[in-house]
This record gives C-alpha cells, structure tokens and sequence, in this order.
C-alpha cells in the first residue's frame, strides 16, 4: 500500500473510533422509554402564538396553534384525543392506532380517514416531550452522542419511524435524569428543517415519571412560533377507551 493510502486510512480509524466507542457507550432509546404510562390526561394552553410565522410553517401548524386552549388524552398504544376550542368553535382531533377522525360538530364538518403508513398513533407522548414504552419497536435509532442543552448533559439520537414511506427523520435530545426530551427537531423528506420544538420545566408526576410543563415552537427560520403549557397533568386515571372510539 503507498504510504499516502496507508496515512488516509489511519486518519479514517482514528476519526471514527472514538465516534463507534461514543455509539457502544450510548445507551438504547429504549433506556429512556416511560414505561409506566397506561394514559395521560392534560390540559394545553397557547399562547404568544405568531401568525405569520406559523403559516410560513404550513397549513398544519397555522391551523393548530390558532386554539387558545385544548384538553388532550393519551392512551398507550396508539390512541390520541385533543378537543380544542377557538371562540364559539370546537374541535374534535382523535386517533385510534390506524384511523383518524377530524371534526367540528358546530358546521357539520367531519372527515376520517385510514392511515396505515403513518407515525400519528406513535407520537401522542412524543409530541409533549415524552418517550413512549413502544417507540423504540417502531423506529430505526441512530445514536448521535451526547450534547447540551442549556447547561444539561442529552444523549441525541436521530429517529426514522419505519412506516413512514418519506423516511423522514427526527431528532432528538433526552435528559437522561427525568427521561424527558428537551429538544425534537423535525425534518421534510428532503432533509430541510421543518420545525423544532423545545421542552421545558419538568415536573415529577409520579414516581420516576417526569413531564414537561412549558413547549416552545420554533420555525425553520429559528423564530419562536408559539407556546404551550402543560397543566392539570393526571396520569393512569382509567381513561375510558370509548372516548377514542369513531
């Protein structure tokens, strides 16, 4: 071998050995999973909410972030419930692990809709910060190290959920301490930043079972987008399945 090729390949194993020791020592996403949730019951408040931003953001984020508040239900796996109310209008949001129901009784609208392919029944607890028991059986996770977060040591990972077709990944920063998530960012199928979501002021609800209190949304663009807080949290409390039932 000519010595220029032998000096590249060294170069190459010293780089990437201490990144596959880092990998080995990671521990698996499973490690931080909140396995102790049966159900979740909260209320949502937003607030700060910017307009224009959020509709530079999409119809999705525009739509959403325009209730001023919303009572959201979680049951393991796959069942997810938010009724949300802007002014005299209600909303109705439900999904139940491949079908999903979107409503507003008050004007006759309603649409449901099969969604075998996609990652919604998977991400109620992801959403508000939270690793769920099944998660880890759903994705691919690829360790990414360790990191900061606003002076707190994060073990990253990047995430793929294996049925979504797009492939489009997710990334994650986790507090090992309170297994919470303190930054997700999401991506569009080609790679381009879609929204990053921040979690903030975890509160002990139960034991060994951490919840955020505070979400701040930000843009692709790194403008702050909206807040939400977390209130009135109540964990395992027998949510009836009935109330995801369409």
């Amino acid at each position: 071998m000519k010595r220029a090729s032998w000096t590249r390949v060294m170069i190459g194993l010293l780089v990437g050995l201490p990144l596959a020791v880092a990998a080995a020592e990671q521990p698996p996403l499973r490690q931080f999973a909140q396995s102790g949730i049966q159900d979740l019951t909260l209320s949502l408040t937003l607030e700060d909410q910017q307009p224009a931003e959020l509709r530079r953001m999409g119809k999705d984020f525009a739509d959403l972030y325009r209730f001023g508040k919303a009572r959201l239900r979680l049951m393991e796996p796959g069942r997810i419930r938010m009724d949300s109310r802007a002014g005299l209008i209600s909303v109705v949001y439900v999904v139940n692990r491949d079908r999903k129901l979107y409503s507003i009784p008050g004007i006759g609208i309603r649409s449901v809709r099969d969604i075998p392919h996609s990652a919604s029944p998977h991400q109620g607890l992801l959403d508000i910060g939270l690793i769920s028991s099944t998660l880890a059986d759903v994705v691919v996770a690829t360790p990414l190290g360790k990191g900061t977060i606003d002076g707190t040591s994060v073990w990253r990972y990047a995430i793929v959920f294996t049925m979504d077709r797009f492939q489009k990944r997710q990334e994650l920063s986790i507090d090992p301490t309170t297994r919470t998530v303190l930054e997700r960012t999401t991506y569009h199928a080609d790679g381009t930043v879609r929204a990053r979501f921040r979690y903030h002021d975890p509160v002990q609800v139960a034991p060994g079972v951490w919840v955020p209190r505070r979400m701040e949304l930000y843009s692709p663009r790194g403008k702050h987008a909206a807040t939400t807080h977390y209130n009135e949290v109540r964990l395992n409390t027998g949510v009836d399945p009935e109330v995801f039932a369409f």
